[in-house]
């Protein structure tokens, strides 16, 4: 067998990725095979790349994994950038698996540092033989078509809702990857845990693989072959599925989903259950690893709920009923995500004096010009400011509310000549990663003036000079006020 070819690895990226070759990129690598040679790949593409490497620090020779990459990055004069975390202590704390706990911080890193660079993309080296161990690991969970996909090439996932995680070598075999390292010299460590047979996906790589492949050779190819055939059947599903979720959806934002149940129960039984498997992808950003028994749980609740209109379903999702809406939770990254503001995903949205504008499904801002003499401050606590007043002498023109991206930067109130960026300051206040993508802000031309939940720009504080002051006030909607 051939190593991987740089020919076709590129083309892929064009042609599957859409990837755009002057923006950057952050590549997840753990200092395996398969990540050291997407490395070495993407950098010979000449992307703009930089090296992140998680430590989970579940290994004696964690630390040094961590060492090696950092150096190898060096080497090949890439940026480099390292997290960390409690793995076993997380997982208790969520009450999830050690390997699922990995997961969930590994990704919100990668993501976090993508968010904090600016970069386009995530990508991670998972490898045709990884896309038929998911194959077989769906099946043996029992899932629907979707299920038999495997991963995608490139898409989003629960971790931000703009950027996308792509997989470069989905389509090569870890025999072409472990080829290519030896043509071109290139190191890497071995994962020793990869042999340890306590996770679901080594036993099937090293005892159910094997066993199949007696009974035909060519299994895992067919396998393979078999996630690629029905990617069009799900894409035309997918459509359909899609414009009937749409309209019966009362809301939709991290953390937390709304359904009527009336209209739902009025689709074809097969919708239904399309629907509910999209919902439980979305709430618990888990690709295809929802399973038949999970959504059959949901049908089953809706026609006989309990007597407390509440199921847990799995790990940190559950389901209620509540004012004729069924109701999908996701608790470890929220309890009450409704408390938080947010903008709907792309918003962007200019606002006037004595103006409202509505900025998602739940909130709006208004700005009204008000006297020197009529301001009152609000003492509230930091995360809880839902008025912030602002010198009219300084904003000659309308402002704009959007969502945050990358780069923004804010000058606090008390923060002097100095600014800092939005996802270094929503840290510092711990705001929970998964609002902060969608948090609004009121810019006026190219400054932040001001963060909803916090205190206004210093730039456009009241001082002694103003003459005339624009309260901007958060407001939750209601019946009453729109």
């Amino acid at each position: 067998m051939t190593g991987v070819d740089l020919v076709k690895f590129k083309q892929l990226l064009i042609e599957k990725g859409g990837v755009d070759f002057n923006s950057s990129l952050i590549v997840g690598v753990s200092g395996g095979p398969d990540s050291v040679c997407l490395l070495d790949l993407l950098h010979k593409c000449g992307l703009q790349i930089i090296v992140a490497h998680y430590n989970h620090h579940l290994r004696e020779s964690a630390d040094a994994e961590c060492e090696f990459v950092r150096k190898f990055a060096l080497k090949q004069g890439l940026e480099f950038i390292s997290g960390e975390g409690n793995i076993k202590q997380f997982a208790v704390k969520k009450n999830v698996s050690v390997e699922e706990a990995a997961r969930l911080l590994r990704y919100s890193f990668l993501f976090e540092q993508a968010d904090k660079y600016g970069a386009s993309l995530v990508a991670v080296a998972h490898t045709a033989d990884d896309q038929v161990e998911t194959i077989l690991m769906h099946i043996l969970r029992g899932c629907s078509l979707d299920g038999l996909q495997g991963m995608q090439f490139i898409g989003h996932t629960m971790f931000h809702p703009f950027k996308k995680l792509i997989r470069p070598l989905i389509s090569f075999w870890r025999d072409q990857i472990l080829k290519y390292c030896q043509e071109n010299k290139l190191e890497y460590v071995v994962d020793e845990s990869n042999l340890e047979l306590i996770y679901l996906r080594n036993r099937i790589r090293n005892e159910l693989l094997p066993m199949l492949e007696k009974y035909n050779p060519m299994i895992k190819q067919h396998i393979f072959q078999l996630g690629e055939t029905v990617k069009s059947d799900v894409a035309f599903l997918h459509m359909k599925t899609k414009g009937e979720l749409e309209s019966r959806l009362r809301e939709e934002h991290p953390g937390r989903i709304e359904l009527d149940i009336s209209d739902f129960q009025s689709l074809p039984l097969s919708l239904q259950k399309r629907i509910l498997f999209v919902c439980l992808q979305k709430i618990s950003g888990r690709s295809m690893e929802v399973d038949f028994k999970q959504v059959e749980d949901v049908l089953t609740f809706i026609e006989y709920p309990t007597r407390s209109k509440f199921k847990h379903l799995f790990e940190n999702i559950s389901i209620k009923i509540k004012n004729h809406a069924l109701q999908f939770s996701n608790s470890l990254y929220l309890d009450d995500i409704s408390e938080y503001p947010y903008c709907n995903a792309g918003i962007s949205t200019s606002i006037g004096l004595n103006d409202r504008v509505l900025i998602s499904e739940k909130w709006m801002i208004e700005s009204r010009l008000v006297k020197k003499d009529d301001v009152r401050y609000s003492f509230q606590p930091d995360g809880k400011k839902s008025i912030a007043f602002l010198d009219a002498d300084l904003i000659k023109g309308v402002m704009l509310v959007r969502c945050t991206t990358p780069g923004d930067k804010y000058q606090p109130l008390g923060m002097d000549a100095k600014g800092i960026k939005i996802s270094d300051f929503f840290t510092n206040k711990k705001i929970p990663q998964a609002v902060r993508s969608l948090w609004p802000l009121v810019f006026y031309q190219d400054d932040v003036v001001w963060i909803p939940g916090f205190s206004p720009s210093h730039i456009y504080r009241i001082t002694e000079k103003t003459t005339e002051v624009i309260e901007l006030k958060l407001i939750k909607k209601s019946a009453d006020n729109y």
